[in-house]
């Protein structure tokens, strides 16, 4: 088995080869610009996850330039890290705020309904 089969090999172990979500930005910076610790989040055809991250390149500050992100593989040692471009929207440095379920949101409208009606 060659060099280039074992990385074939390992990086088999992500859930596809590169994430849904990745995009080739217009100009790539040749060198490195820095290793700032990340959270990205990786769209697959299942599902979606948070995972830390280094960026080691970007594009710009606007919405449609991209980041270089290089993901450490969750399940442990012995698989390829992943390197793919993302969207900026795709790279938080804290964890990203997420829309709350909309049951809850009724459960909740519901309690105040109910507080209201017993304090009139």
């Amino acid at each position: 088995m060659s060099h280039l089969d074992l990385l074939e090999v390992k990086a088999s172990r992500w859930p596809a080869s590169k994430p849904l979500n990745e995009r080739q930005p217009r100009s790539v910076p040749i060198k490195p610009q820095g290793d700032v610790p990340v959270i990205v989040r990786l769209v697959w055809h299942e599902y979606e996850e948070l995972l830390p991250a280094r960026v080691i390149r970007w594009t710009g500050e606007s919405l449609d330039d991209a980041a270089m992100a290089v993901v450490r593989p969750p399940r442990g040692p012995g698989i390829a890290e992943l390197i793919c471009w993302l969207a900026i929207r795709d790279v938080s440095t804290t964890i990203p705020r997420r829309p709350r379920p909309l049951q809850f949101r009724r459960a909740q409208d519901a309690r105040r309904t109910v507080q209201r009606r017993k304090t009139a």
